[in-house]
């Protein structure tokens, strides 16, 4: 087998335990009326998503002089995360990011190159130029 195989192999192994994992219904989520609801983790991580999209605020304690001080922090919107959100709900498929494919001629390249070797020559000093 292929290193490539393997590794498409390998992904579709992740995929599965990843949407297997995401099914199980473990999360706890408060409901309109303050209701404890146990939810499926895929859930919890939507919700989770749409909150950091949408930006929430937040409680954190913390001790100054012996006392307990609450802070409240405004996580403000989360540009990826909406873009993220808004391509899955429009139904668009994220783009791997791949490496451009080297659109330079033959000429241009074969050129590049012995420039380069050119220039390493005249780095290395006249030395290495004799022995060349």
């Amino acid at each position: 087998m292929t290193l490539k195989a393997e590794k498409i192999k390998a992904g579709k192994l992740l995929t599965a335990q990843l949407k297997s994992i995401l099914q199980e219904k473990t999360e706890v989520e408060m409901d309109e009326d303050g209701t404890p609801v146990i939810v499926t983790k895929a859930e919890k991580m939507a919700r989770t998503m749409v909150k950091m999209a949408l930006g929430y605020k937040e409680e954190v304690e913390r001790k100054m002089d012996g006392k307990t001080v609450i802070d409240e922090l405004v996580h403000g919107p989360n540009a990826g995360m909406i873009a993220l959100v808004y391509d899955r709900v429009e139904g668009r498929i994220p783009v791997a990011a791949t490496e451009e494919p080297d659109k330079r001629t033959l000429a241009d390249r074969v050129s590049d190159q012995g420039k380069k070797r050119l220039n390493d020559l005249a780095k290395a000093g006249p030395d290495t130029q004799a022995n060349a």
